[in-house]
């Protein structure tokens, strides 16, 4: 999952800076600040996955962590999937998770 998820980090990169070289002049249309805007979130919420999945991240982290967020995340069910930690608003709890 780490080796995926850092494919993904440099696939972002690759896309935002290809997206501000070939297209600079679509840089004031909404569309293409919705799509950077989403590329930097999911720029800045894959460390904080790649944390999340580590074998140091145990289940007393993520009782606390949802606990804190007063929020319900199924970490143990086989439903489980990343989107589920993108729709929460853990960027504000980012202290928690690197603790």
């Amino acid at each position: 999952v780490s080796s995926r998820l850092g494919q993904v980090e440099e696939r972002l990169k690759d896309i935002e800076r290809d997206l501000h070289l070939h297209f600079p002049t679509f840089s004031d249309y909404r569309a293409f600040q919705n799509l950077e805007s989403e590329l930097q979130l999911t720029s800045q919420l894959l460390p904080l996955i790649k944390m999340l999945q580590t074998s140091f991240f145990l289940p007393r982290h993520w009782q606390q962590l949802t606990m804190r967020m007063n929020i319900s995340l199924d970490f143990k069910s086989s439903n489980f999937i990343v989107k589920d930690v993108f729709e929460t608003n853990i960027l504000d709890y980012t202290n928690i998770v690197e603790d």
